[in-house]
């Protein structure tokens, strides 16, 4: 064999085992690891997914750490109930990732609320229960709206019946006290062990939002109650407005384990208190030429202070726009009389 052939026999040899050093070396040995993330943007509360993938293309998610913003998170799943930048990075063994840049946004549209009545009285034992839930589905949510239609006790609205007798399951009108009706349709059930039934149905993304400003002039309140569209809405639409009054202190009978046990709750405290509705209780119809995407619709009252108000200062309006056919609550806003309020856009 001439020297060129014995040569090129080595390089041959050579280049081989070269290749087949580097191929075993990519197969055992790991040296770098990449995440990647299911979306660099997701709306909030959505979640995003994360995967570790090594150079050799082991997946070693499972045994990596991943950490947002600092925070490590389990199972490679993140999300967040609020808008914001969040920086990513995967750690295996002594490596680390490269950072990855994600981000939650708000769904476009209006903030959406949700409308409790809460159909109530000194006298009945049991409302308690009811005004407890409340309160803690307020706490799970700033988007909660609550108003308290009193029956046969001294904070009773004249003309409360229309009420009584129209929003319920049962046909024969509110039989059972307390009764909670969610945006008018809905009967609140199993109350303190299910706020969800009421926080569930907040969130963004509505397809109209509502802003209220007004003043008291005398004895009477004037008041601006606007209808903004992000979206045309076919439906037939109608607003309500009602006057609630806070801080009425009366005793409460109670046979609850909430605010204090059974017995007479002394001096309760009662908010949210129906006053007055200041339109038709199932509202003053919007025209469908206003209801189209990027309108504001307005509605301007000019309506009297009851009488039976104590304290002025504690006046609050609630408006809500519901579904002409089914009374179903579409979104609701509440204000106190005399602080301004922009639409609730995202």
């Amino acid at each position: 064999m001439n020297t060129k052939k014995i040569l090129t026999v080595f390089v041959i040899i050579f280049v081989f085992l070269g290749l087949f050093s580097c191929n075993n070396e990519d197969i055992s040995t790991i040296t770098a690891i990449k995440l990647t993330s299911s979306n660099a943007q997701l709306l909030i509360d959505q979640e995003f997914s994360f995967e570790v993938k090594a150079n050799n293309s082991e997946i070693v998610t499972g045994d990596a750490i991943i950490r947002v913003d600092g925070e490590t998170i389990t199972n490679g799943v993140f999300s967040s109930s609020e808008p914001g930048e969040f920086e990513v990075q995967a750690f295996y063994q002594d490596m680390e990732s490269e950072i990855v840049n994600i981000s939650a946004v708000y769904p476009s549209g209006y903030i959406q609320n949700v409308l409790v009545e809460d159909y109530t009285g000194t006298w009945c034992v049991n409302c308690p229960k009811l005004s407890w839930a409340i309160e803690l589905a307020k706490q799970a949510s700033d988007k909660v709206v609550s108003v308290g239609i009193h029956a046969y006790d001294t904070m009773e609205m004249s003309g409360y019946e229309v009420l009584t007798d129209e929003f319920t399951d049962d046909e024969y009108g509110i039989t059972i006290y307390p009764t909670g009706m969610i945006n008018r349709i809905n009967t609140w059930d199993n109350v303190v062990q299910n706020t969800e039934a009421v926080t569930n149905l907040t969130g963004y993304g509505a397809p109209l939002g509502l802003s209220i400003n007004s003043s008291v002039n005398g004895t009477n309140i004037d008041a601006t109650i606007e209808v903004g569209f992000y979206e045309d809405v076919a439906m037939p639409l109608r607003l309500v407005v009602y006057l609630t009054e806070n801080g009425l202190i009366y005793d409460q009978q109670n046979s609850t384990e909430y605010y204090g046990g059974p017995g007479l709750a002394v001096d309760f405290e009662h908010n949210d208190v129906l006053r007055a509705i200041y339109t038709n209780h199932l509202g003053e119809n919007i025209p469908a030429a206003q209801t189209v995407i990027d309108n504001v619709y307005s509605l301007s009252l000019q309506k009297a202070i009851p009488t039976s108000v104590f304290n002025n200062d504690q006046l609050h309006l609630v408006a809500f726009v519901t579904d002409a056919d089914t009374n179903e609550v579409i979104n609701v806003r509440e204000v106190k009389v005399g602080e301004e309020q922009e639409l609730q856009e995202l």
